[in-house]
């Protein structure tokens, strides 16, 4: 049987700030910057709700920081027109780090929930066997995340034809940044990063070439 509820609630204080310099001169810059200073909601589900509880006994125990609760969030990007046609824009990422949950890898009453701590030697599936404790809710806190990319193009005119070359570079201090964690709590390697994701945001440093045909 799949034990659930959609009782759930949550709330946020966020202070999202933006400047931005229109293109002019050959030059434009946006800085966007967010502080999230609590946000929290009920169970690990879609949005906070429907998902599925750890005690069912308790499901005021559900209600802790949500996963999206990043401190502080930072994008800024600029672009440059430079002499003979070159263009440069550069982008920086920083984010505080991402809150993750950690599990126990058992299941002391018998229900679906991973956030349950059993007594020490208590027999697992047995109610009596677990002390009311639950893991807190997203308690582990990720590695800040720091990445630079960077594009050059060229326009070149052949006749009515405009060609563009493109240069991009993607991480380009090759910053270490995860998304994910080793976070089972009676394992060895509790708290070590792990690399399942490749998406922009994650990998190391790379560059790829273009161009591209305008007429």
């Amino acid at each position: 049987m799949n034990y659930r509820f959609s009782t759930g609630t949550s709330n946020n204080l966020s202070l999202a700030s933006q400047l931005t310099r229109r293109f002019r001169n050959g030059f434009q810059v946006n800085i966007a910057y967010t502080r999230v200073f609590y946000r929290n909601d009920e169970n690990p589900g879609t949005g906070g709700y429907a998902g599925t509880m750890n005690n069912a006994f308790s499901l005021s125990q559900e209600w802790g920081r949500a996963s999206d609760a990043q401190r502080n969030t930072l994008r800024a990007t600029t672009i440059v027109r430079l002499p003979y046609q070159f263009s440069l824009a550069a982008t920086y990422i920083m984010g505080s780090g991402q809150w993750y949950q950690s599990v126990y890898a058992q299941n002391p009453v018998g229900f679906q929930g991973t956030r349950l701590i059993p007594k020490p030697g208590a027999v697992f599936g047995l109610i009596n066997g677990y002390d009311g404790s639950l893991v807190p809710r997203n308690d582990f806190e990720g590695k800040p995340i720091h990445k630079v990319d960077m594009r050059l193009t060229k326009d070149f005119t052949l006749g009515r034809m405009k060609v563009t070359g493109i240069a991009e570079v993607f991480n380009v201090f090759n910053h270490a940044n995860y998304g994910a964690y080793n976070l089972t709590i009676n394992a060895a390697n509790y708290g070590t990063p792990v690399q399942p994701f490749l998406s922009t945001t994650y990998i190391p440093r790379s560059g790829q070439l273009a161009f591209k045909l305008s007429f």
